[in-house]
């Protein structure tokens, strides 16, 4: 559960403001580093938590579940939430980094844990809210075969999802396109090895995010040697 960690890693500040009971059993200084004190946090949270809190960590909602207009809604918030919190919101692409911290404080409010969601979006060629840069897309990228160019690009997508409080970014997708009749071969970089290392070098430069995805839709068939050799490869290296 990929918001519990989040949780853990924020301390009381933020529990706090979902409840006093939640700031109280949430250590004040918990870094991501201190692996074992992390870890006896994660494990307290899951075993108070009900099936209800643990199924709404794997859920995902959408940002127009929060808003109105554009703007954070309590009332609307509280609706779609039900006092249960939710793991991940999608389809939010905040402009302004306090609208998106504006959202994680009603999210908080309404998880019994304090526990904030991961905010995920789409970026395969370019952050993809209004305002920000598009870049090619990725299999017209891999053309160009300049690793440099992949590296520079992800540089770009990390930075401005990260300014706008996104946590991940689903790119890029690293699989080979080897099935024509997929039809969404322009998220990859191609069917060769040669090009999909464009893929693995835009995905080292994107840690200003936590996540990229790693997933090939349009593997219908594969001989073990073949995935072992060159589809799982490039994810071994990354």
């Amino acid at each position: 559960m990929f918001a519990l960690l989040a949780a853990a890693s924020v301390g009381s500040s933020v529990a706090a403001a979902a409840s006093s009971a939640a700031a109280s059993s949430t250590p004040k200084h918990l870094l991501a580093d201190d692996e074992a004190l992390l870890e006896a946090h994660i494990r307290r949270l899951i075993a108070d938590m009900t099936n209800e809190e643990k199924a709404r960590q794997l859920d995902m909602y959408s940002g127009r579940d929060l808003l109105t207009d554009g703007k954070p809604d309590e009332t609307k918030t509280n609706r779609s939430l039900g006092g249960l919190g939710i793991g991940r919101i999608h389809d939010f692409y905040a402009q302004d980094p306090k609208l998106a911290n504006e959202v994680q404080r009603l999210v908080v409010m309404n998880s019994r844990h304090g526990i904030p969601a991961l905010v995920g979006e789409e970026g395969v060629h370019g952050y993809q809210g209004d305002g920000h840069t598009i870049f090619p897309s990725p299999i017209s990228t891999a053309a160009s075969f300049n690793a440099s160019l992949a590296y520079e690009i992800g540089r770009v997508i990390g930075r401005e999802a990260r300014s706008t409080g996104t946590h991940e970014i689903w790119s890029p997708v690293c699989g080979l396109a080897r099935e024509p009749r997929w039809g969404r071969t322009n998220e990859v970089r191609g069917q060769g090895m040669c090009v999909l290392w464009c893929g693995v070098v835009c995905c080292d430069a994107c840690d200003w995010c936590d996540w990229c995805d790693w997933e090939s839709y349009s593997l219908l068939r594969v001989r073990p040697r073949c995935c072992m050799n060159e589809h799982l490869l490039p994810l071994v290296v990354a």
